[in-house]
């Protein structure tokens, strides 16, 4: 700083006393321009004296300050070109130093008795020599106005007064600009303003002669110019830009900077462009120097969102400006430790974050400049698509985001932070279905303390709102969907961790929504064109399946592309957003981002819910935007982002699930598959073991279950309590393979949606969390070959047939297939009919038969009769015994605690290894080794539940179901599907599954079944080549197994997959946000597919009753009792008996696998067919 001194006062000739700089009383000297000579210096000199403190100070304290650009406002230019470097100290002053009394002598037109006035007199132009640019002072006026009556207002006043009279000279905002007003025009001026009521006048200071930034100044400008040529004033490239005052952008060179300081003298200050540049270079912070606070008023005004301050340094290290700066140092520092390894917060983490806070409860800066880098880091992390921080640093960024986002909620003044915060519905109390926020805080002694927050916080859901404006052209559409990826690319927060929806009002709006070409459609649609149908057929063919789904005419999500072809039908032929109220049904208060035009929330329909709305007209400058997604910022927490992606698979609201979670309880994650259960894993505070907690609600559930059913038809809310039961009850060398139960509360709460019901029964039970993934999920990762899948089965099979299945074993007391199958398949498919009875209606259902992907096959009801009329077949498919079963081994159910020996033998297979290394590491794939354990247990047997279940030990092949039924690709939607019905009409149905999903990339199944192809155990390509091998090593090397006993077990486990598949639908349909059901076969698609393999597995079953199949994926299925022994023989074909009206399918090639019995062919009742 002292050399900052030194060298202006060596350049002002008294280079001993740099201390006459000093703006002090005894250091201004005599003289009117003299002073103003001085007061130019000082200002200067002090400034860069105070930049330099500074930097000093920063640097002492560990703050690393980087200088991005440097501004001022009109003479601020001078003092900028120096600190940037285009100018050295010495020049600086001597700049500042002639400035205004060059300004005040060329006004004035007369050099008064001053050497300093004498010296820059001999500058100005010949032209201005005695001669007073401005002969009487001028007023100071500010206007203010709105932005359109601001720019009328001058464009009148630049008609009615000429320049000499009235002049802008400052241009400080959208709703400000600075006049200079001639005193003799005053009075008219201010009649002139009084006949416009939108714009205020406001006297800045008293009348003058010093009209900087005045075209009339022309001449000061040559004049400044010559000085600086005639002192050997050098301009340099600045090393840090200077922001330009006269106009947009950056002073970057020489020759800029010095027209930057020369424009000071006649060009209009354009302060709003300044602010505009400064908001581009995205500032930490913008600090002025000096006290005054004029430039901090200045970016307000301007609403810049950049965190402004003033710095005087006359606090030292104590400044508040550098004590915010230390402290978000050391957060930064403490995440950075944190990022790689920490589990829990320590006390010194919190104890920066309260110091934070508390300061920035005391200064808008520090609030501002808080919120400025920690946006930085919180959108660096959760935008990027993985989480491979620790714990405790996204702990710590949690608590900045919840305190911060609820500071308003907390005093944070003193101490309390906001440990985490979670917005939820209320399942009961006065105002169920009300969003409210809880909060759990800490003060600063330690203490916890819960607190609701009420009903602020974010809204539920978010929708783009578009329409077609007043002239519904193509280029008004194709500008609102340029508007709406402009804000998912420059606003991505917007979009991460908020349920969004897109919506049109109007029929450009709809279109405009996917981005459809809607001009020569919409010129139809107006007119009735006879050609609309046509051109309507080729535009809906175009659409894809919207990015985010659209809100349907009825007000509920559309989520494929067929059926927002069938809603753009509605809407361009039927005018079904005509209703003039638009309906929105998405289940929770919204924030509409309307693009492009003002939207009244007076014409939506959101039954009991509020919508606030945003107009949106460009990416930027819009502060109620701003503010928006700052709060979406605040809300991006890795405990959000795996709630939303939840609840969004399950088409409910985040507050949905938030309400089964405690505000003193922190989500883990949550379990995949379930079909109408919801299962949390949670930890609580205070606690380390990892808490599962399960729900079964009405309230969760799609169908509506008979609250008094029995056994397989028992609701999910009263099968929840017995499987809390079963597991309670398991015997001590079984319970090793299942969670432990902790707890189990029953509720009734009101019924969340209006369908006649007043409340609803749930049921929650939490238990131990077994550790590991599950197999569909370490499928769906990492899909394993097939042999790793095969062998992994023989052993979940192994560990069911040895420890489960010999528990409670008794002799099958007979009905077995009446009662939990036959009967079953019946009440579910009646309930399919009254939840979906478009979808699930007669003519899917009621058919004699049914053709599947262009395969004829008798259709389920004439199957059931077909059981039921042959007591032969009966006998065969009644199982012998029941003992304890798991009851639903779907591999979402079965978990794996260490995949390590799954994942080397897959390294070996596809790298290609020698057999033996092969066969060594599969060998190694066992129970043990693996870590086998169950979930979710079915709890339902034949006459019995809970603790006391016993069933057909036959339903536990189940795993099976996921891989060769082909579960988890109709589970997890990885399939297309068309359905076809109609009266009179055979239904078709045609499932093609997506070639490079991982199930099928792991599976690798052909169908050969349905195919009558063949399966090669010799060269096997596919889990189907396992099958007959698997089922071998784990039942028939078995001296217990049941299947010695049981020669038509091959016939019993078809069956029993066909019965499970037929049954199941009903906990696969899709609800909407709202709870209502779109009963569509595309949006039903899930429980379509699953009964499809129903009639498959069950077709197959009955063709090895009736002797037409005699061989199953290898397995032999040996002659049953009741056939004609005449007809078969060892060594025989059989023949084949083709279908009346359908080609017969060519003959299969044998299986390459020696038969373990008689010679074996496959005979199939059904047949393929050609499409039509």
């Amino acid at each position: 700083m002292l050399g900052i001194y030194r060298q202006a006062a060596r350049a002002l000739g008294f280079p001993d006393r740099p201390d006459k700089l000093l703006p002090i009383p005894e250091n201004l000297p005599a003289g009117k321009l003299a002073q103003q000579a001085f007061i130019g210096s000082a200002i200067l000199v002090h400034s860069l004296a105070l930049e330099a403190h500074l930097r000093n100070t920063a640097a002492r304290n560990g703050i690393h300050l980087d200088f991005v650009a440097y501004t001022g406002e009109s003479f601020g230019i001078i003092t900028s070109a120096v600190a940037s470097g285009a100018l050295s100290v010495g020049d600086g002053v001597q700049i500042a130093r002639a400035f205004t009394p060059l300004m005040l002598v060329a006004a004035e037109g007369e050099v008064p008795d001053e050497p300093v006035a004498r010296e820059v007199a001999v500058h100005l132009p010949d032209s201005l020599r005695g001669r007073g640019l401005v002969p009487e002072p001028f007023h100071v006026i500010a206007l203010n106005g709105a932005t359109e009556d601001l720019v009328d207002a001058l464009d009148e006043l630049g008609r009615k007064f000429p320049k000499a009279d009235v002049e802008i000279h400052k241009h400080y905002s959208d709703r400000q600009a600075n006049v200079y007003v001639r005193s003799g025009v005053k009075a008219d001026f201010d009649a002139f303003t009084a006949g416009r009521p939108g714009i205020r006048s406001e006297e800045l200071k008293k009348p003058t002669k010093f009209l900087a930034h005045s075209e009339r100044m022309s001449g000061v400008r040559e004049a400044l110019d010559g000085f600086m040529a005639a002192n050997g004033i050098v301009f340099a490239d600045p090393g840090v830009p200077v922001v330009s005052n006269h106009g947009p952008g950056l002073l970057g060179t020489a020759e800029e900077v010095r027209n930057g300081i020369l424009a000071i003298t006649d060009e209009v200050m354009a302060s709003r462009e300044t602010v505009a540049t400064l908001g581009g270079l995205r500032p930490d912070l913008v600090v002025e120097l000096g006290p005054g606070d004029k430039s901090v008023r200045l970016l307000h005004d301007n609403g810049t969102a950049d965190p402004v301050t003033a710095y005087t340094g006359t606090a030292g290290a104590a400044d508040p400006v550098l004590r915010v700066l230390k402290l978000v140092d050391d957060l930064l520092a403490e995440l950075g430790r944190l990022r790689g390894s920490g589990d829990r917060l320590a006390d010194r983490q919190l104890g920066t974050l309260r110091e934070l806070f508390r300061l920035a409860s005391a200064d808008s800066f520090g609030e501002r400049y808080l919120l400025r880098v920690m946006r930085r880091v919180i959108t660096d992390e959760m935008l990027r698509p993985e989480r491979a921080a620790a714990p405790a640093f996204y702990e710590l960024l949690e608590v900045f985001q919840h305190t911060y986002r609820h500071r308003g909620d907390v005093d944070t003044g003193r101490g309390e932070l906001v440990l985490r915060a979670r917005q939820k519905k209320q399942l009961t109390g006065d105002h169920p279905g009300r969003v409210r926020t809880e909060l759990r805080i800490v003060d600063r002694t330690g203490d916890v303390v819960d607190r609701d927050a009420g009903t602020a916080g974010q809204p539920e859901v978010v929708v783009v709102h578009f329409d077609g404006g007043t002239d519904h052209d193509q280029a008004a559409v194709e500008r609102r969907h340029t508007l709406f990826r402009a804000l998912r690319h420059d606003r991505p927060a917007l979009f991460r961790q908020n349920d969004c929806y897109l919506e049109g009002s109007d029929l450009a709006g709809w279109l405009a929504a996917p981005a459809a070409d809607v001009v020569a459609l919409h010129e139809l649609a107006l007119s009735a064109d006879p050609g609309l149908e046509a051109a309507l057929d080729g535009l809906v063919s175009s659409l894809d399946r919207p990015e985010l789904p659209l809100v349907s005419p009825e007000g509920v999500p559309l989520w494929s592309a067929k059926d927002l072809a069938a809603a753009t039908r509605a809407v361009v032929l039927d005018g079904a957003l005509d209703a003039g109220v638009r309906r929105i049904r998405l289940d929770g208060n919204c924030l509409i981002l309307s693009l492009g035009s003002a939207l009244d929330p007076a014409g939506l329909d959101l039954g009991p819910h509020r919508a606030d709305v945003i107009g949106v007209s460009s990416p930027s400058g819009s502060p109620a935007l701003d503010e928006f997604e700052d709060q979406c910022v605040l809300s991006m927490t890795v405990e959000n982002e795996k709630v939303l992606r939840y609840a969004q698979g399950r088409r409910v609201l985040t507050g949905t699930v938030n309400a089964y979670v405690g505000i003193g309880e922190r989500v883990l994650g949550f379990g995949a598959g379930g079909s109408e259960s919801m299962t949390i894993f949670l930890r609580k505070d205070g606690e380390d073991r990892t808490t599962v907690r399960k729900i079964l609600s009405e309230a969760l559930t799609t169908v509506g279950w008979n609250p008094d059913g029995q056994g397989v038809m028992l609701p999910p809310f009263t099968k929840a309590k017995k499987q809390a039961e079963y597991l309670q009850a398991l015997p001590e060398p079984v319970r090793r393979y299942f969670p432990e139960v902790y707890d189990i509360a029953e509720r009734v709460i009101p019924a969340p949606r209006g369908d006649g019901t007043a409340t609803c029964k749930e049921v929650v039970y939490e238990m131990s969390y077994v550790p590991g993934v599950e197999i569909s999920r370490f499928v769906e990762r990492n899909s394993p070959p097939p042999a790793v899948v095969a062998r992994l089965y023989e052993q979940v099979f192994r560990v069911l047939n040895r420890n489960v299945h010999t528990v409670n074993r008794v002799p099958a007391p007979g009905e077995t297939l009446d009662i939990s199958y036959f009967r079953k398949i019946e009440d579910r498919l009646a309930l399919c009919r009254r939840t979906a009875p478009r979808t699930f209606s007669p003519e899917l259902l009621d058919t004699e038969r049914i053709v599947i992907d262009g395969v004829t096959y008798l259709n389920v009801p004439a199957l059931l009769a077909r059981f039921r009329a042959h007591p032969e077949y009966l006998r065969i498919l009644e199982p012998r015994f029941h003992s304890l079963v798991m009851g639903d081994t779907n591999t979402e159910n079965i978990k794996i605690e260490d995949p390590a020996p799954l994942l080397h033998a897959q390294r070996l297979i596809e790298t290609g290894a020698p057999r033996r290394e092969i066969d060594a590491a599969l060998a190694a794939i066992t129970a043990e080794s693996v870590g086998i354990k169950f979930l979710d247990p079915r709890a339902i047997g034949f006459k019995s539940d809970g603790g006391d279940t016993r069933d057909d030990a036959m339903y536990d092949n189940k795993p099976w179901h996921n891989s060769l039924g082909h579960y988890d690709e109709i589970h997890y939607e990885q399939f297309a599907l068309r359905v076809r019905t109609g009266p009179g009409r055979t239904p078709r149905v045609d499932i093609d599954f997506a070639a490079e999903n991982p199930y099928r990339k792991s599976y690798r199944v052909r169908d050969v079944v349905a195919k009558g192809e063949a399966v090669d155990p010799a060269q096997p390509r596919g889990l189907e080549d396992y099958f007959d091998s698997v089922m071998t090593a784990v039942q028939r090397d078995d001296p217990e197994s049941q299947h010695l006993k049981d020669p038509h077990w091959v016939i019993r486990l078809v069956f029993v997959m066909g019965t499970h598949f037929a049954a199941m639908p009903p906990f696969h349909f899709q609800a909407e946000l709202d709870g209502t059901l779109t009963d569509t076969h595309q949006v039903q698609r899930r429980p379509v597919a699953i009964y499809c393999e129903g009639v498959k597995w069950l077709n197959w079953a009955l063709e090895m009753l009736t002797g037409d199949r005699t061989e199953f994926l290898g397995a032999a299925v040996p002659a049953p009792a009741h056939l004609d022994h005449t007809r078969r023989h060892p060594g025989q074909t059989p023949h084949r008996r083709a279908v009346p009206g359908h080609h017969t399918p060519r003959t299969p090639q044998p299986s390459t696998r020696p038969a373990a019995g008689p010679r074996h062919t496959t005979r199939l009742s059904h047949t393929r067919e050609k499409e039509s």
